[in-house]
């Protein structure tokens, strides 16, 4: 194998190993916050401001993003924006819906859905890394191996 072939497998490698491990550092901050709300967000009523569906795909549930107002404990008014599976959370402007969010950053918040405090956000995230973060180990490794060959 030559240097042109190493160049052609860099060239097509290296997207794909950005890409994976954007999808992984991604994800793992998402299960940091979905694990820190479970275990220490606080709850409260807020208010729905608006509803967007974002996608329409039948193969997969449909998501929405939510914003809402709350009041904290502290007595802070808060407005944040969350992101659910369209069965999960059906109500329209104006309605109430319990929401969980970090008493640090209030801006952080889920949909509070009684005893599975984010059970459901900590599974997809954890997927999401354990998915992700093999293959860019795997792309790393290929493209390591390669250039060692090479040199």
């Amino acid at each position: 194998m030559g240097w042109g072939t190493l160049a052609g497998h860099y060239v097509a490698g290296l997207p794909a190993l950005v890409v994976t491990t954007v999808v992984a550092l991604v994800s793992a901050g998402s299960l940091r916050h979905a694990w820190r709300l479970r275990h220490h967000g606080l709850t409260a009523h807020a208010r729905v401001l608006a509803a967007t569906m974002l996608d329409t795909n039948l193969e997969f549930p449909a998501k929405r993003m939510v914003s809402v107002a709350f009041r904290t404990g502290a007595g802070r008014d808060v407005t944040a924006t969350i992101k659910v599976r369209a069965g999960w959370c059906t109500a329209a402007s104006g309605d109430f819906i319990p929401v969980r969010y970090d008493p640090d950053d209030p801006e952080i918040a889920m949909l509070d859905r009684d005893l599975r405090h984010g059970l459901q956000e900590i599974r997809s995230c954890a997927v999401g890394i354990a998915l992700a973060a093999p293959i860019a180990v795997l792309i790393a490794a290929a493209l390591f191996l390669e250039t060692v060959a090479i040199l």
